[in-house]
C-alpha cells in the first residue's frame, strides 16, 4: 500500500472512530440545519439514507448487497434504490469509498456540519427506534425546535403568563407557519404535521377560546354572507381578536373561536458539541 493511500484510509478510519463516539450514548444528536436542508433541497430520501447509515454501522461497512438490503429494509425502500443515494452522498462527499478493498464510509455528523457550512449546534435526539418512522421523526424535529423556540421566547417576555401557558409546554402552530417551515402547499403541510403526530414525535391538542358580543344566530349569518374578518372579544377579558367567521364553532350556545391547534413537542432537542 502506498503512503498517500495508507493516509487517506487512515483519515477515514478517524471518521470512524468519531462517528462511533457520537453513537455511544444511544442516540445521534442530528442538527436542525441538516434536516431542514433535507426539505429544501428534496433530498429527504438521501439524508435519512446517510442516517441510517450512521445508525447501524460503525462509521463504515462492506459495499455489499446485505449492507445495502439492511439499509433499505429499515427505510423500507428498494436496494436499487439505496445505490443511488450513494452516489448522491459521495457527489457531496459525505461518504467515502475505498473501491479497491469493498468498504464505504460514513463522514461525521460534525464534518457533514462542516461540508455543508452549517452555523448553528441545535439538534434533535434520534434513538434507534426512530429508524423506522424516520420521516415522521424529520418533520417532528423541526416542528419540536420550532415550538421550543417559540416557548423560549414566551418565558422571555412574560407572555407565558399573560396567556396562561406557563405550566404547559405547548404553543400554537397554524398551518401556514407549518407550509413555510416546509416550504410545502397547505396540502403537504397537513400531511406532514399528521405524519409526525400519527407516529408520536408531536402531539396536537384544540385551541378553543370562548368569545363573546355574539349570538349563534350572528354566526350562521356571517357565513352565510361571506363576511371576510370579525373582531371579537375573548370571555373574560379585554383581549380581542381578529378573526374569520370560519373559525367560530357553536356549542350549546356558546361560541367558541378556533385558533390554530396546540402543538406539545415530543422530539427531544440538544447542543451539538462541535470540538
Amino acid at each position: 500500500m502506498n503512503f498517500e493511500r495508507e493516509k487517506k484510509i487512515n483519515r477515514l478510519l478517524l471518521h470512524t472512530a468519531r462517528v462511533h463516539e457520537t453513537y455511544k450514548n444511544g442516540y445521534l444528536k442530528i442538527p436542525i440545519e441538516l434536516i431542514e436542508f433535507a426539505f429544501k433541497e428534496r433530498k429527504i430520501s438521501e439524508v435519512s439514507t446517510y442516517l441510517v447509515c450512521q445508525s447501524i454501522y460503525s462509521g463504515k461497512a462492506t459495499l455489499t448487497a446485505q449492507t445495502k438490503n439492511r439499509v433499505s429494509e429499515t427505510l423500507d425502500i428498494k436496494p436499487r434504490t439505496i445505490d443511488r443515494h450513494f452516489e448522491h452522498l459521495l457527489d457531496r462527499d459525505w461518504i467515502g469509498k475505498d473501491s479497491k478493498n469493498g468498504w464505504i464510509f460514513f463522514r461525521g455528523i460534525n464534518r457533514v456540519h462542516e461540508i455543508e457550512g452549517f452555523k448553528y449546534t441545535n439538534s434533535a435526539l434520534l434513538f434507534p427506534d426512530h429508524l423506522k418512522e424516520l420521516k415522521g421523526f424529520l418533520i417532528g424535529a423541526i416542528l419540536s425546535n420550532y415550538v421550543q423556540k417559540k416557548l423560549k421566547e414566551s418565558r422571555e417576555t412574560g407572555t407565558d403568563r399573560k396567556l396562561g401557558r406557563s405550566e404547559q409546554a405547548c404553543f400554537p402552530v397554524s398551518l401556514t407557519i407549518v407550509e413555510k417551515l416546509f416550504g410545502v402547499c397547505n396540502k403537504t403541510a397537513f400531511t406532514y404535521r399528521k405524519l409526525a403526530e400519527k407516529h408520536g414525535f408531536i402531539k396536537m391538542f384544540p385551541n378553543l377560546k370562548q368569545v363573546t358580543g355574539i349570538t349563534p344566530k350572528d354566526v350562521k349569518h356571517l357565513k352565510q354572507n361571506n363576511i371576510d374578518r370579525i373582531n371579537l372579544r375573548l370571555f373574560g377579558s379585554s383581549e380581542v381578536l381578529t378573526i374569520s367567521p370560519n373559525q367560530l364553532k357553536v356549542d350549546r350556545g356558546f361560541i367558541f373561536a378556533q385558533l390554530p391547534n396546540l402543538i406539545t413537542p415530543k422530539v427531544q432537542i440538544g447542543k451539538r458539541n462541535m470540538r
